[in-house]
């Protein structure tokens, strides 16, 4: 039960990142509605060989929290990293 609370802190930030990231990249000056589809579609095409990849791993060393850990600890420097941003392409 104590791994879902992890879970839990991660669909609420992931819940407002949805939100305010397009909302971020339209208030930009370079910002509009197709760089947030181009972001979302990379996004995506990007996590499904990444999904099997993480699978696989998980899988053969049998060490399942150890790369949850890794994905929540690597979303995390990615989100402190977009707060340091002031500019959408620099």
């Amino acid at each position: 039960m104590r791994w879902l609370i992890g879970f839990v802190f991660y669909k609420v930030a992931f819940g407002l990142l949805s939100v305010l990231l397009p909302l971020y990249i339209t208030q930009t000056s370079q910002g509009n509605v197709v760089v947030w589809g181009v972001f979302a579609a990379t996004a995506t095409f990007l996590a499904i060989p990444f999904a099997f990849l993480w699978g696989y791993l998980c899988d053969a060393t049998q060490r399942y929290r150890l790369f949850i850990l890794m994905s929540f600890a690597t979303v995390t420097v990615f989100l402190y990293a977009f707060t340091l941003t002031t500019n959408l392409f620099t």
